[in-house]
């Protein structure tokens, strides 16, 4: 299951090179709102995409609107058992020229794969 968000970029990494060819970026966004409006977003491409990296760092700066869209994964630490990461793993991201307005969001925006979002409620 993906999301999206939009916001404001406020920060982005230098791109680190494993060992391996890989390439990682992180970069943050605040929505704007007032509540859960800060998110830590995550790139890391194998080393037969990891021009992408570079891409994202040429065309996107600090102070650019964009929409993302990503996955999110946790991971339980391996040395300590009650410790778990979460990532929220980039796919996508576009520039948009405003943010969008809460008429304009729907179900589908945060549940994309669906045709209908079926809530309880």
């Amino acid at each position: 299951m993906s999301f999206k968000v939009s916001g404001k970029i406020t920060d982005i990494s230098e791109v680190r090179t494993l060992q391996t060819g890989a390439k990682v970026l992180d970069y943050r966004i605040d929505t704007g709102d007032e509540w859960n409006n800060v998110y830590l977003f995550n790139m890391y491409k194998k080393p037969e995409y990891s021009d992408a990296c570079d891409k994202f760092v040429q065309f996107n700066k600090v102070g650019d609107l964009v929409t993302v869209e990503f996955n999110v994964s946790t991971t339980k630490d391996k040395k300590i058992d009650d410790r778990y990461y979460t990532n929220l793993s980039h796919w996508r991201s576009d520039k948009i020229n405003a943010m969008p307005t809460a008429e304009s969001i729907t179900a589908k925006d945060f549940a994309p794969d669906r045709e209908e979002a079926d809530f309880p409620f």
